[in-house]
């Protein structure tokens, strides 16, 4: 973990500065950050009718945490996904190229379907997933990771966690090379699913207080 720190923390030239010590049954890193950005994209700021972009490869993480914790993380088609979960990558080039393009951004930590449900709250506007172009922009090794778990793709793409990518919104002739059209915002609240003329309400992320949350160790 220290030595993951120190490579995130030398590719972002932030130094790691203090320390907390503390005594426990187990091992507890807890990190601050502080800064400050002359062009603060937030979550607030998205408009009905805007185009919903994802930048990244969503549910990679997740499918890795499932295979760590069924004991199955040999398989050749699992270890892109266990090596995403343990050594996470913050899109933050990505992100700078969304400053004047976007309306409002999050990254994708707590799950798909829930950090949506931040922006679409922010925003006062309700996010509507088109379930094909979703289908479209998942990777073929998360593709292959969702197999040989025996997981449905899109709802391990909705529902888990830990990737990072980015979710943003804004006007469809500004969205940037690179991201991918999953959906757009509406007039309401919520976020909902939909193929063809059908929806869905979507609910549900990690919860970090959850009776039973847990999460396998990283190395």
């Amino acid at each position: 973990m220290v030595s993951g720190q120190a490579e995130a923390a030398k590719a972002c030239r932030c130094p790691i500065v203090g320390g907390n010590l503390a005594r426990a049954g187990e091992l507890s890193i807890t990190t601050t950050l502080l800064g400050v950005a002359s062009s603060p994209l937030l979550r607030r700021g998205a408009r009905a009718g805007d185009e919903l972009w994802l930048w990244g490869e969503v549910g990679m993480a997740a499918a890795g945490l499932r295979a760590l914790q069924r004991g199955i993380g040999r398989s050749a088609a699992l270890r892109p996904s266990i090596e995403r979960w343990r050594r996470p990558r913050a899109l933050l080039a990505e992100g700078g190229k969304l400053v004047g393009r976007a309306r409002a951004a999050i990254d994708v930590s707590d799950g798909l379907a829930g950090d949506a449900a931040h922006l679409g709250r922010a925003s006062r506007v309700r996010v509507v997933f088109d379930a094909e172009r979703l289908e479209a922009a998942l990777a073929p090794d998360f593709l292959r990771a969702a197999a040989a778990l025996n997981e449905d793709p899109l709802s391990l793409a909705l529902q888990g966690g830990e990737d990072y990518v980015l979710l943003a919104a804004g006007p469809a002739a500004s969205r940037p090379r690179g991201t991918r059209s999953v959906g757009f915002l509406e007039r309401g609240t919520g976020v909902v699913l939909m193929r063809g003329k059908q929806r869905h309400a979507l609910n549900g992320s990690f919860e970090h207080f959850a009776a039973g949350a847990s999460r396998a160790r990283r190395r």
